[in-house]
């Protein structure tokens, strides 16, 4: 466009300048002219028409890029296409630029895809970290909680029925060692006394419970008092937390007691007394075993043909007591003596013995049952049938 201006200033300054040519000069041009007629250019062709004529001809001379500008030159005989390439150029520009607008938000949606990847990705780095960190806790591996007393494990689950083993002495102790590859670690525990039958469940495993943070590990936890008692144990390491707890002990230092009776003193046959004792577990009368009564009751009976009787009683944890007492005859009913026992006799009173054979005292005479007899003296005397 600029290089057209340029041309169309050289024609006008060439107009001005024959305007101002003497008018020889001016013939001898038109001299010129109809030389150029006479070698066949078109005379009808005005001057401007020929020096647009002699523009084409350096237009021709022009190179190959000066062409290309020229057919973007408007076209002065055609206003109208002129208008129409107008148009069609703003439509290129307009399309150049949209193409580099598209290019653009291509741009920014590769850039806007690559930031919502590393949006993504975060969360899921975040989450093999988590797992990674898992697996290192899981092949480290969790406490090892392990419970001795006297030399035996001790090591349960939790929940579950609790089995009790007896001691008859204080000193005994839970002796606990928490450890995790081989390094040991520290834990917490919870002594319940008089635990019952039934053990504490993992859920029952809270804040309520008294917990005592041991100061290391091995330690022991000393039993020092009566009672029953399990012990609970809370190992946490890396977020590992392991609960174990031991069986029962029962600490009994007690020996059965027998309630109404006095060692040494004399007491009618069939006189009632009582053995207590939490865990007692068996009683023995003049040697024979008894079975052990609901509430602990008793009965004085002698032993054989004398006026004696001991009782033994023992308990689980192997403490026992004993007692020695003397059996006093008791009346006979209708004064009719009917079976094996001490009974207190009157002189001068005829008293009947049931059938059988019976033997009195230490005597070696035998009797026939079903006769009559006296004593000379009141007192007490032991009969016993024999069994034939």
């Amino acid at each position: 466009m600029c290089r057209n201006w340029k041309k169309m200033s050289a024609l006008g300054l060439a107009v001005l300048l024959g305007c101002m040519l003497p008018m020889g000069t001016m013939l001898a041009a038109e001299e010129d002219a109809g030389t150029v007629q006479e070698t066949g250019i078109n005379s009808d062709f005005d001057g401007d028409e020929i020096r647009d004529g002699e523009t084409i001809l350096e237009d021709e001379k022009d190179t190959e890029e000066g062409k290309d500008d020229n057919e973007n030159l408007p076209d002065q005989d055609n206003p109208d296409q002129n208008e129409e390439d107008a148009d069609d150029g703003e439509a290129a520009e307009e399309a150049d630029a949209d193409e580099e607008e598209n290019d653009g938000d291509e741009v920014n949606c590769d850039q806007n895809e690559e930031e919502s990847d590393v949006t993504e990705i975060t969360p899921q780095i975040k989450q093999n970290v988590s797992a990674k960190a898992a697996e290192t806790r899981a092949s480290v591996g969790a406490p090892e909680i392990v419970i001795t007393s006297g030399g035996q494990s001790q090591t349960f689950e939790l929940g579950g029925e609790i089995t009790y083993e007896y001691v008859n002495h204080t000193g005994r102790s839970f002796d606990v060692a928490v450890s995790r590859d081989g390094q040991q670690v520290s834990f917490s525990y919870y002594l319940k006394k008089d635990s019952g039958k039934e053990a504490l469940e993992e859920e029952q495993m809270d804040d309520s419970l008294t917990w005592v943070e041991a100061v290391s590990s091995p330690a022991s936890v000393l039993l020092s008092d009566n009672g029953s008692y399990v012990l609970y144990v809370k190992a946490e390491e890396d977020g590992n937390v392991v609960y174990k707890r031991s069986g029962g002990i029962v600490v009994d230092i007690q020996a059965p007691q027998v309630i109404d009776l006095v060692d040494g003193n004399t007491y009618p046959e069939g006189t009632i007394f009582q053995i207590k004792d939490a865990n007692l577990e068996s009683v023995i009368i003049n040697d024979q075993s008894v079975a052990l009564s609901e509430d602990g009751k008793y009965q004085v009976t002698a032993k054989g043909n004398s006026t004696s009787c001991v009782i033994k009683a023992k308990d689980k944890a192997g403490n026992e007591t004993s007692c020695s007492i003397s059996v006093s005859g008791k009346n006979p009913a209708g004064n009719t003596i009917s079976q094996s026992g001490i009974y207190s006799l009157k002189a001068g009173t005829a008293y009947q013995l049931a059938g059988g054979i019976w033997s009195v005292g230490g005597s070696r005479t035998v009797y026939q049952g079903g006769s009559s007899f006296y004593v000379k003296a009141d007192g007490d005397y032991a009969f016993w049938k024999n069994v034939l």
